[in-house]
């Protein structure tokens, strides 16, 4: 069964199963609308009219290919979380692998930009900070940092 990397906010333990879902259960529960659900709206709809057959980012758990990539997003895009090593069955299983760079904060005006990296996203094959969009459940083998 093939390692990947999963970088999350809570502690786990080995053994913990991580449901996939999660991203879309903690947008589902914002109130008021703010980038990153405005982001999402996009992406989830430009992958449902272009690209249906990659799994949803709101019914995913995100990972990371290598320990290194893990640590490098942790220390730069999310320096309160944690880096845990998982196993996933990847056999039948299909996946989506992004450039995460293109989901990250937006610094260009919103309604044109957005659209955009949406469709760079789900469409360009990345050479790099690559996240995989994996739609089972993955099982934590060990903390790692």
């Amino acid at each position: 069964m093939p390692r990947f990397f999963h970088v999350a906010p809570i502690l786990l333990s080995p053994g913990s199963v991580i449901l996939p879902g999660n991203w879309g259960r903690i947008l589902r529960v914002y109130f008021q609308t703010n980038d990153v659900l405005f982001r999402e709206y996009v992406l989830e709809e430009k992958r449902k009219s272009k690209f249906p057959e990659k799994p949803s980012r709101l019914n995913a758990v995100f990972l990371l290919e290598t320990y290194e990539e893990a640590l490098w997003y942790k220390n730069n895009l999310a320096n309160t979380n944690l880096v845990y090593e998982v196993d996933a069955e990847t056999e039948g299983v299909v996946i989506h692998r992004g450039d995460y760079t293109k989901v990250g904060p937006v610094n260009q005006p919103m309604l044109e930009a957005v659209p955009r990296y949406a469709e760079e996203y789900w469409s360009r094959v990345p050479t790099e900070r690559i996240e995989v969009v994996f739609p089972n459940a993955v099982t934590v083998v060990a903390k790692r940092d």
